[in-house]
């Protein structure tokens, strides 16, 4: 039987129950009551006693239903007070089906439906869209209406369910019972009429009960709500279980919502999660509504700005629960984040802190009250709160937040304060404000007025535990400052000033993940600032971006003043510049004045949003209970995304790629070991352990080239900028550690950063005798130090001696490999490049055959004096090794290298051979090198010469190599052995051995020519040539021995040069002395003014018996060109021992020879004198 439409009859408070003994008191009373018109039909009357007499085999009674207002149905029942078939009645398109054989049971005013075969209280199901199985008898009550509830121990529970789904796409449900308790006995039952559920949703009827109902529902101190009843607003609704497959009831309409049972026109506080710094503050007892329609089930993954929907896959009926809402347009949403709550001076305490209560937003917007989901979870069991908490955490909470924030702020108005993007039409660039050839130049004089720093307060401060410093007016609505990471040194103090409206709003939610990337959105908007400073490293950076010196001298009057914000270091700006070099210059000054920075260990990481769009930087404050990774998969969870990115889902898969890459690097790179198991995934390592981290964080961070350790600086040429950045940077904030003059002070904050730089492939020779790169540079910080250092860096070598070399089975060509390492000993930090392998270089030369490397170390040059402020960075490459000459025809002048008549291989040892790099400080572009052989220093103790090459058999030793440049070159100066910390630390990494000798080259080490030097040309059997440079000699002292009175008079000293000039088809040689006094290659040496000793020539042969031999032929002294003796040759011969074992014997001999012509009286006497001298010299 289906009735469509139901009515029921009553009798005041009595139903409508007729037997053959009452029909009287039926007939006296009866009335119909029309629900969907709320008519009373007494003139129905008489048509339902006529029915009712006609059934005289009826012995009970019924329960009256009318179809339409003259067609009408009866529920009969017989004597035994049982249904006798099953019957629907319907309202809408929900209906209740009452099975055959249901006993009717009168219970004073109510009647109950009890079924016949239950064993329990389970009797029928009901059914709206979806099928509700009743636990529990239906009870019809008798205030006129169909009425039921749900009979348990506690009385009426209505639920709140959430479902979500995991990756493995399992469903999880999560349930909290609202009410905690219904007091008995009720002044009036609950009652529920049955056509409103044709919309799935059921009404409390008026005359109700007044008690407040228990819940569990809470207040930030724990204590419960209570809900009351609200005529005609109050009810349930039947909403249906995904995951039982069944309905059940809950929450729907406007209910009071107060803190005690009694009215208290107090303020009304309920917590919103898990959380009890979240919650709603309405400014009395008031209500609360709740909405029945709302989506229960979060996916695991949903599209951005979504967290519920209703839709759920193979579901077949929609899933829904109750949301709720505050009416109350005074209502107020506070928040912080959970981990890290906000804690200031309490006044009335002392020294101790205090919980601050800091509004977050106001809930109603332009009348609009914003629905979101809340879960009341004092009445969870034990077992199910790990599982309510992540729901809560990873669905409810940020589906909650956006809500509120998005429904409180006007995102499209909220742009804060005209910005100078606004005022002034400049955009960003790389190259600064020269639109022009004109520069654009302050039009007046300075009025010495550089404008306020900054606020002067009052602030109060808050801190949470961990240690982040904020700062508020004295109403808590502004935030002033936020400090991301503290330090006792101001360089590594991050500081966010000025926070705009949804910037604070988004800083004050719980679970806080914020993510920004957008700098465009940032320029717009402004949603925080930071403080300025114009260093001198800003100056130098403005005058490489074209900025005019007319500008940066008056920008001068405010170096190194510290501006609050950029409110007040614009009007500075404004004041010493005007408006049009601000309109112009304004984006660099921006820019390279901004002091968001953070130094660790000498290493400079620019924070500021202006150096964003160099790498495509991302910044992160969080403070979850949930890890970064989960955190970055799922979108719903950042706070406010769509606002603070272009494309929150550009972002998200920018940051899946990091962490992707550094999860597969773990393995083979431990500096990411940190960051993938610390910092992503909150474990301690890999074999577990929960370590949860929370604070700031910015990945793709700019680390200026310019602004390397000086150690270091030299490595900005080899770097490629588009590919160097920190891969991330953070501060893990630390503790509060006192309170001094009502000031909180906190701890250093741990700073952690990975600088993590590759650019592998080995430079190719094109031309150029030089090349350089770095191939890895990776620097890992913990703690605020550097824990971790190592790099990889390549000198291509095309020349030696600026002849063409290649290394031959180079595993990298011609390059050179050297690795870096760093070294701490106490506060002093050392960064050290060096290479130790044999790197044996062929040259194609006609005198040099191989060059050997053996050991090379890189050094940036520190200047002193510059503090830093060099326009250029000068480097060297140091070089150990050997070389080997060839032997060459006839006489073996050179003689360090192999032998052609057998397998000996001679080496002449050597250390400080240098190629100097330099480059432009800033932008590090277009190296020049120079080969710098003028400071060799030679080892002999680890040489060989040939056996019978001049060095072996002539008593010479080795002092050096002279390099023949331009005059004016002066790229060989000011090199300070100091740059490696100390001479000592250098002489650590020489061979044992090597000396140092004369590192800082001399203008004797650089000429043109060797004559211009002072070596008068010797003649050998080899082809003598006049060289030019470049060149290049080894240098001989020449060892005479003791040649008595007139060496010790005339301080007689002789070098020997054997000098090459580059050449790929003949040998260009030279080989010369040089004596005291002798000077432009002339054959003479000067002993006193005009007095002059003059030879014809000078030779150097070898002789038969495998020595050699030196020859001056001609010697005379003259003076004012009159020679002495005027009748005579003396010559003089000097040889070594061919029989000894060393080359430190000397034989000489000296021979005068009268001419046949008569000699002068004056020239007698000189030359008597003459011999006289000699004789006295001659040395066994």
């Amino acid at each position: 039987m289906q009735i469509k439409s139901l009515y029921i009859l009553s009798k005041e408070s009595t139903f409508g129950f007729a037997s053959e003994s009452q029909p009287n008191d039926l007939l006296a009373s009866l009335t119909i009551f029309h629900i969907a018109t709320k008519q009373i039909l007494q003139h129905e009357i008489d048509v339902f006693y006529n029915e009712w007499k006609s059934q005289k085999t009826i012995k009970g009674g019924a329960i009256w239903h009318l179809d339409s207002l003259d067609n009408y149905n009866a529920i009969w029942y017989n004597t035994k007070n049982q249904i006798e078939e099953d019957i629907t009645l319907t309202a809408g398109s929900n209906s209740l089906n009452i099975s055959k054989n249901t006993i009717v049971v009168q219970d004073g005013s109510k009647i109950i439906l009890k079924s016949a075969k239950a064993t329990s209280n389970s009797f029928s199901t009901y059914s709206s869209k979806a099928p509700l199985k009743i636990s529990g008898d239906i009870v019809l009550h008798s205030n006129g209406h169909l009425q039921y509830e749900i009979q348990s121990s506690s009385g009426i529970i209505p639920y709140i369910r959430f479902f979500t789904e995991n990756k493995d796409k399992n469903v999880i449900a999560m349930e909290a019972e609202v009410f905690v308790d219904m007091p008995p006995p009720l002044e009036n039952p609950f009652v529920i009429f049955l056509p409103s559920l044709e919309r799935g949703t059921v009404s409390i009827l008026s005359g109700v009960t007044k008690t407040a109902i228990k819940t569990n529902f809470l207040t930030p101190l724990g204590s419960p709500l209570y809900l009351k009843m609200i005529g005609g607003s109050s009810g349930y609704s039947p909403v249906y279980d995904p995951k039982k497959k069944e309905s059940y009831f809950t929450l729907q309409g406007t209910w009071g919502l107060v803190e005690t049972e009694e009215e208290t026109r107090e303020p009304v506080r309920i917590i919103c999660g898990i959380s009890g710094i979240e919650f709603i503050q309405q400014p009395t007892d008031d209500h609360i509504s709740f909405h029945s329609d709302r989506g229960a089930y979060g996916p695991y993954q949903l599209t951005d700005g979504e967290f519920l929907t209703a839709t759920m896959p193979d579901a077949p009926y929609p899933v829904t629960t109750a949301w709720v809402s505050f009416p109350n347009m005074s209502a107020n949403y506070y928040a912080q984040p959970e981990p890290s709550p906000l804690y200031g001076i309490d006044n009335e305490q002392g020294r101790f802190l205090k919980f601050l209560e800091i509004r977050t937003i106001a809930l109603s917007s332009e009348g609009e009250t914003p629905i979101f989901p809340l879960m009341p979870y004092h009445g969870v069991q034990q077992g199910e709160l790990a599982q309510c908490e992540r729901i809560e955490q990873v669905v409810l909470t940020p589906c909650r937040r956006d809500i509120i924030l998005k429904n409180g702020l006007d995102l499209d108005a909220l742009k804060g304060p005209e910005s100078l993007s606004m005022q002034i039409p400049v955009s960003l660039s790389a190259t600064g404000g020269m639109t022009g050839s004109i520069p654009v130049c302050p039009t007046g004089p300075f009025n010495g007025m550089t404008g306020m720093p900054g606020p002067t307060g009052p602030f109060i401060s808050a801190v949470t535990p961990q240690g982040l410093l904020a700062k508020f007016d004295e109403d808590l609505e502004s935030l002033e400052t936020l400090t991301l990471a503290h330090s006792s040194d101001i360089e590594q103090t991050l500081v966010l000033t000025d926070v705009r409206e949804e910037m604070r709003v988004a800083l004050l939610t719980n679970q806080l993940f914020l993510v920004i990337s957008s700098y465009e959105k940032f320029e717009q908007h402004e949603w925080f600032s930071v403080e300025f400073r114009l260093t001198q490293n800003s100056f130098e950076e403005l005058a490489a971006n074209d900025v005019p010196s007319c500008v940066l001298q008056p920008l001068r009057n405010i170096q190194n003043i510290r501006y609050f914000s950029k409110k007040y270091f614009k009007d500075a700006l404004l004041a010493v510049l005007g408006r049009d070099p601000l309109e112009e210059y304004g984006d660099s000054i921006f820019k390279y004045g901004a002091a968001a920075i953070l130094i660790l260990g000498d290493w400079v990481f620019e924070l500021a949003p202006y150096y964003w769009s160099d790498h495509d930087a991302v910044m992160v404050i969080k403070f979850s209970n949930l890890s970064l990774k989960e955190l970055v998969a799922d979108t719903g969870l950042w706070t406010l995304g769509s606002v603070f990115n272009d494309s929150v889902k550009n972002t998200q898969a920018q940051l899946q790629k990091i962490i992707k890459e550094a999860e597969e690097k773990v393995n083979t790179e431990p500096d990411f070991k940190h960051f993938s198991y610390t910092i992503v995934n909150d474990q301690s390592g890999p074999d577990g352990g929960t370590q949860l981290w929370n604070g700031s964080l910015f990945f793709n961070v700019t680390v200026p080239l310019n602004q390397l350790p000086p150690q270091l600086q030299g490595l900005a040429a080899g770097i490629k900028k588009d590919k160097f950045f920190a891969h991330h940077m953070g501060a893990t904030v630390s503790s509060i550690d006192a309170i001094i003059n009502d000031q909180i002070k906190t701890a250093d904050s741990s700073l952690f950063g990975l600088i993590f730089y590759e650019d592998p492939g080995d430079l190719i020779y094109q031309g150029d005798p030089y090349a350089y790169k770095v191939l890895s540079l990776k620097v890992l910080f913990f703690n605020s130090q550097v824990t971790n250092f190592s790099s990889q860096i390549e000198l291509l070598v095309g020349e030696l001696f600026d002849e063409l070399v290649t290394l031959p089975n180079g595993l990298h060509g011609n390059n050179i490999i050297l690795n870096g390492s760093y070294q701490k000993h106490g506060s002093e930090e050392s960064y050290l490049f060096i290479e130790e392998s044999d790197n044996a270089f062929i040259v194609e030369s006609q005198v040099l055959e191989v060059v050997e490397i053996t050991k090379a170390q890189f050094i940036t040059v520190l200047d002193s004096q510059s503090n830093g402020s060099s326009e250029r960075v000068e480097t060297k490459f140091m070089l150990w090794g050997s070389m080997q000459f060839k032997e060459l025809e006839g006489f073996d002048m050179f003689s360090f290298g192999p032998e052609s008549a057998s397998e000996f291989i001679g080496q002449l040892a050597f250390s400080n051979l240098a190629i100097d790099m330099s480059f432009n400080k800033i932008s590090t572009e277009d190296p020049q090198f120079i080969f710098n052989a003028g400071q060799m220093a030679f080892d002999i103790s680890q040489s060989s010469a040939r056996p019978k090459s001049l060095f072996n058999k002539f008593p010479l030793s080795i002092s050096g190599l002279v390099q023949g440049s331009p005059t004016d070159d002066a790229s060989n100066n000011d090199f300070d052995v100091r740059l490696v910390r100390s001479h000592e630390e250098l002489q650590h990494f020489l061979y044992s051995g090597y000396t140092l000798g004369n590192i800082e080259a001399s203008p004797e080490n650089t000429s043109e020519s060797p004559t211009d030097l002072g070596y008068m040309s010797m003649l050998t059997p080899l082809k003598q040539s006049k060289i030019s440079s470049p060149w290049f000699g080894l240098v001989f002292d020449v060892n005479f021995g003791s040649p008595g009175g007139l060496a010790a008079k005339l301080n007689f000293k002789a070098s020997l040069i054997a000098a090459w000039s580059p050449s790929k088809d003949n040998y260009q040689i030279f080989s010369g002395l040089k004596l005291p006094g002798s000077s432009g290659g002339n054959t003479e040496i000067t002993i006193m003014g005009p007095l002059k000793l003059k030879m014809d020539r000078i030779t150097l042969m070898p002789t038969q018996d495998e020595a050699y031999m030196m020859k001056f032929f001609n010697i005379a002294l003259s003076f004012l060109g009159v020679k002495f003796p005027p009748g005579g040759r003396t010559n003089v011969l000097l040889f070594g021992d061919p029989a000894a074992q060393t080359n430190t014997m000397l034989g000489w001999y000296a021979a005068y020879k009268k001419d046949e012509e008569k000699k002068k009286e004056s020239g007698d006497d000189k030359q008597e004198e003459l011999s006289r001298l000699i004789n006295q010299s001659k040395d066994s």
